[in-house]
This record gives C-alpha cells, structure tokens and sequence, in this order.
C-alpha cells in the first residue's frame, strides 16, 4: 500500500508560505510516510549563500520536540538510544538526532498520536508558518540550530498539539 502526505519542500516560490512550497510525496510498500527530507531542500531552491546543514533545523526542532514530548515510535527508540537520550539531555544540537537519520523523517520514527499529529500539521503550512512566525526577523534558513530557538519553537507546537487533542476529543 502506498500513502501519500503534504510535505514541506524547500524552495523560493512566489506566494508559497515564506518562500517554502508543498509536495505530495509517496510512501514505501511496508505503509511508511516520508514527511520530510533535508535533501528536498538543498537540492531544491535553496539559497546559494545558505549552509547545507541550515535544511535540517526546521524539521530537526519537530523532531527533537516529539523525543521531548515521549511521543517517538519504537523504531526511533530502538535504533537511536543515544541521540534519543542526547535530545532528552539537550546535549548537542537539537537537529542532531535527525541529522543521524540523512534528514529524513519518516512516520516509523513517530508513535501512533504523533503521526496523526504530523498528518495534520504537516498536511497544510501550519508548521512552516509557525516556524517563521516564530523568527520574524529571520530567514527560514537561517535560524540558528540552539536549545533557546528549539524552545521557541517547542512553545508553538505544544499549543498546537493542545489545540489539536482538543479537536480530536471533542
């Protein structure tokens, strides 16, 4: 079976949500969704003067937020027991984890209430518009991987994953 998801692809694209647009990307036969890939950023539009590295922060910070929140899947838990604890510890970059994994998240990294979380949040440009609200006087590419700006963004996304189960539970 083959699912497909909105997913954020990096690109300078007139009238997209802060210069970033969206594509329908494919999962694999054994059902996992791709959400995102840091490749699809660099490779992409991707700013000139702009570090490879910077394709990973967004998504990174959405991931270490799920560690955080105990909401990764087994898969992520059983394969990454150190960058799972680095994350908890806030040792290292918080984008570090998924750097490990290429940049690529993946629905096998997120236990069942996150991934329906993600379908949600990542299925329109709520995530990418509350990442750059969050820096208005940043460039998407160019927010600083720190803790204080992981926290920033960890702030929206409890409020959403709030607001969320609040829907979801009627």
């Amino acid at each position: 079976m083959v699912r497909a998801a909105l997913l954020l692809v990096g690109g300078h694209v007139p009238r997209a949500v802060g210069g970033w647009r969206y594509v329908a990307a494919m999962g694999d036969d054994t059902g996992a969704t791709v959400y995102d890939k840091a490749k699809w950023h660099y490779e992409g539009e991707f700013p000139r003067w702009t570090r490879r590295r910077q394709a990973f922060v967004h998504t990174g910070f959405f991931l270490a937020w799920v560690v955080q929140r105990g909401m990764a899947g087994e898969m992520l838990v059983r394969e990454s027991p150190d960058g799972i604890a680095a994350v908890r510890e806030r040792r290292g970059r918080p984008d570090d984890l998924y750097a490990a994994w290429d940049g690529v998240l993946t629905s096998e990294m997120l236990d069942d209430e996150a991934n329906a979380f993600a379908r949600t949040y990542y299925e329109g440009d709520v995530y990418v518009a509350d990442f750059i609200a969050a820096f208005p006087h940043t460039g998407a590419y160019k927010v600083r991987s720190s803790w204080e700006n992981y926290d920033r963004v960890a702030a929206v996304l409890d409020e959403r994953l709030a607001a969320w189960r609040a829907q979801r539970d009627g």
